[in-house]
């Protein structure tokens, strides 16, 4: 998860975010968005454990009519890992979200983690689940 470059889309730009690190560019994107706040979200293999394609596109159709359904303004997006295997991972980029909900969402799907941006600071891996 640390290890993961979390990317979302817009027509027109692509947006990276790395845990740990502030982004003068996604402080802008929050900004424009009128926001204090976005958070990296999948639906994606739900607990690490591999999905079928079919499963995760479902999934990825429930986090996004969720996220609708309470307001929530996002980009599409994908968790990319540098290191092993791993495919991409479809998730969302949500704004305006506090942290208590946004781990909230996390949690109903099933994520071991989720990354929190707050304004002016860095993006922060948010552990949701024990990993042992």
């Amino acid at each position: 998860m640390r290890s993961t470059d979390y990317v979302a889309f817009t027509n027109r730009r692509t947006f990276f975010v790395r845990i740990g690190h502030h982004s003068l560019v996604i402080d802008e994107l929050l900004i424009r968005m009128k926001t204090r706040s976005g958070a990296f979200i999948t639906a994606w293999n739900p607990f690490s454990k591999t999905q079928s394609v079919g499963a995760n596109t479902y999934w990825d159709r429930e986090l996004k009519s969720c996220l609708r359904a309470r307001g929530f303004a996002f980009l599409p997006g994908e968790g990319r890992g540098q290191i092993g295997e791993w495919p991409p991972e479809k998730s969302v980029l949500a704004f305006g979200m506090s942290l208590a909900q946004a781990s909230s969402i996390g949690r109903r799907f099933r994520q071991n983690a989720i990354v929190y941006i707050p304004l002016g600071r860095p993006a922060e891996l948010v552990v949701l689940r024990w990993l042992g």
